[in-house]
């Protein structure tokens, strides 16, 4: 149930070496809190996406929430992830001004 426990996800994460984590899961109280919480626990920064996750209730979702922020993992949504309002704005400018850079979507 908990993705940290696996040594090549472990390996695959640690080979970027970067210390900043968005993790979500099929259910938040479960597949998203576990691993979020031991990487948190290892010194990872872990960003919960709350909205690319599942609950089987309301309070399952509430309980995986609350032990989350208790240990540390930042709960989050899309719209409150900087990369990808990075890569809105990119894909909205690349639309607006082409390619070029120079205006209009068929240049």
């Amino acid at each position: 149930m908990n993705a940290w426990d696996e040594p090549r996800v472990r390996a695959a994460i640690q080979a970027t070496e970067r210390k900043k984590l968005i993790i979500t899961g099929i259910s938040t109280e479960l597949c998203l809190a576990f691993p979020a919480i031991s990487a948190t626990a290892e010194g990872y920064d872990a960003y919960a996406a709350i909205d690319a996750s599942g609950a089987f209730s309301q309070a399952k979702r509430e309980a995986g929430l609350l032990r989350m922020q208790q240990a540390g993992v930042i709960p989050m949504d899309y719209a409150t992830d900087p990369s990808a309002q990075c890569d809105c704005l990119r894909f909205a400018l690349d639309r607006v001004l082409g390619a070029s850079g120079r205006g209009g979507r068929n240049e």
